[in-house]
């Protein structure tokens, strides 16, 4: 063989097999223990946390697939990231390579129960605080992701998660997400999540959006911010987290239909109350923690009466309650009109209350219409009539009737009683009440010409004792002098008295 053509086979083979060669070693060290281990030390000084790695091995040269990730946050001393499979792939974007981040079979923790705010803004910054633009990051892809929530009161997990993140050129985030399940419970269609923010040392989060279908209530996590076990209702709606100017705000909308007011009240000093709730969300904004804006409308069913007026022990009744708009701002009422009844109520409790004689029968209210604009009652119309208990007599003590007439009317009714008359029986009591800012008229509900307020049965013949009066009546600030009344009461103090008395009428007897 000529010294020529030896040269060239040498060529041949030294071009051809030394790239092999060392394609094979740089495949070899990139599935070794070392090249593991170096890109572990690697990631975790990039994002300022603890990583591991279970096996490493590669697509191509540019693109890895990593197996069983985590990361731990050295801080918290608590795990906050782990995934099955991890693929780092180069694409081919405009031109130039980028690459995308695929996630598939794990979890990630936003918060733990026992951190600060400031760690919730440190986690942030470790996990996205690079310039992605600079890496090239062009879409990180989510598949079977669990999204975790931790509040220091509730956990909220959204399970099943899958969707991306893209990285416009300006290395702003935009995520798109669906998860099919909430704490366990599977929603149906997908929970959507989107998100805007801006990574970089300064992470920030411009808009984060929950939009939920439909899902039970006790897939929200509310039971410990209720205070007791939440088993019925729907929810669908929408959460919208923004931070501005102004700092970070909450904005929920939405319905909740079927719960049960007991469940939901739990925790409420005066509560639990007795009913079912359907309502219609259109606003609420929490600024940082507080409620500052309330915008809603709904209906309460099946409220006792005598969870309102504790005050009153023995009444009974049941109201219910439909709200057509309320708005409460900061505290205050700036909106409000609604409608409502309250049936059965007993008048033993009132009468005993305000009168020192006895009124026998019960009553209906019937609230036409009510409305509040900031702070002031404006209008109500309200109807009550009182009736005989079906199969009994209605009575009504000389007492009451006096005490009754001087308040409506301004005069004593009792004066046209025959001496020594000291019970009436009446059949039929009731009034309709408008009240217009401060001016208060009374109309009758019932007789010939519907003027008549009280008609009693004496001397074997019935005859309209009471009718509405002719002029119109001054009256106060009736939601002021409500407010005021309420105020005197401490009814977490009133509450445990109640359920004090009723523990001893429960008490079996000693002997």
């Amino acid at each position: 063989m000529s010294p020529r053509r030896k040269i060239l086979i040498i060529l041949v083979v030294g071009g051809v097999v030394g790239p092999l060669l060392a394609t094979a070693g740089v495949g070899l060290w990139l599935r070794s223990d070392a090249y593991r281990e170096s890109l572990e030390q690697r990631i975790s000084r990039y994002l300022l946390m603890d990583v591991s790695i279970g096996s490493a091995k590669p697509l191509t040269l540019r693109s890895r697939r990593l197996a069983d990730v985590g990361v731990r946050s050295p801080k918290q001393n608590e795990d906050v990231f782990e995934c099955k499979h991890v693929d780092w792939r180069a694409v081919q974007h405009q031109g130039e390579t980028a690459y995308e981040l695929l996630l598939r079979e794990g979890w990630l923790t936003v918060g733990a129960h026992q951190w600060a705010r400031s760690d919730y803004d440190e986690i942030l910054r470790k996990s996205l605080g690079h310039d992605f633009a600079a890496l090239r990051l062009q879409r990180i892809q989510l598949d079977d992701i669990a999204l975790r929530w931790k509040h220091p009161r509730a956990i909220l997990r959204a399970e099943g998660t899958s969707g991306e993140i893209v990285f416009d050129n300006d290395g702003m985030g935009h995520a798109a997400l669906a998860a099919d399940r909430l704490n366990g419970v599977d929603v149906d269609p997908d929970v959507r999540i989107t998100a805007r923010f801006t990574p970089g040392e300064d992470t920030r989060f411009h808009e984060i959006s929950l939009d939920i279908p439909d899902a039970p209530l006790n897939a929200l996590g509310v039971d410990a911010f209720v205070g007791g076990v939440v088993t019925r209702g729907q929810f669908r709606g929408e959460v919208r987290y923004r931070h501005g100017m102004q700092g970070q705000t909450a904005r929920v909308s939405g319905a909740v239909l079927g719960a049960s007011l007991s469940e939901l009240t739990a925790a409420q000093p005066a509560g639990p109350f007795t009913g079912e709730v359907d309502v219609v969300v259109d606003e609420a904004v929490f600024s940082e923690t507080e409620l500052t804006s309330l915008r809603f409308s709904g209906q309460l069913n099946g409220l006792q009466i005598q969870q309102l007026a504790p005050i009153l022990p023995g009444l009974t009744g049941n109201v219910d309650l439909r709200i057509h708009q309320a708005h409460f701002r900061n505290g205050s009422i700036e909106y409000f009109s609604g409608e409502g009844s309250a049936k059965n109520v007993s008048l033993d409790a009132i009468a005993s209350r305000f009168t020192t004689g006895k009124l026998a029968g019960q009553m209906e209210i019937v609230i036409h219409a009510l409305l509040i604009v900031e702070e002031q009652l404006v209008f109500a119309d309200a109807t009550v009539n009182v009736r005989p208990r079906e199969g009994e007599t209605g009575t009504i003590d000389r007492s009451v009737l006096s005490d009754l007439s001087n308040r409506m009317l301004g005069m004593d009714a009792t004066a046209l009683l025959p001496p020594g008359v000291e019970q009436i029986e009446y059949r039929r009591l009731g009034a309709r009440f408008e009240l217009n800012r401060n001016t208060l008229r009374i109309h009758g509900t019932h007789g010939p010409d519907d003027r008549t307020i009280l008609t009693v049965h004496l001397f074997d013949r019935d005859f309209a004792m009471l009718t509405e009066p002719s002029t119109e009546i001054p009256v106060r600030d009736m939601l002021a002098w409500a407010r005021d009344r309420l105020n005197r009461y401490d009814f977490e103090r009133l509450r445990n008295l109640l359920l004090s008395s009723d523990a001893q009428r429960e008490r079996p007897d000693d002997n």
